[in-house]
């Protein structure tokens, strides 16, 4: 949070922080993604090893 002290100009500053969030997100999406495709195959895959 103190990066935002850092930089001299404040009118960069929004739109560096919309890219550093827009960034951040499409990351989080494509990580849920994975996560959403892989708890199926892995329960299933437990479910079927413990069978």
């Amino acid at each position: 949070m103190d990066t935002h002290s850092m930089h001299s100009v404040p009118d960069v500053t929004p739109d560096i922080d919309f890219e550093e969030h827009e960034r951040t997100y499409r990351a989080f999406v494509r990580l849920a993604r994975s996560v959403a495709v892989a708890i199926p195959l892995i329960l299933a895959f437990i479910f079927y090893w413990t069978r």
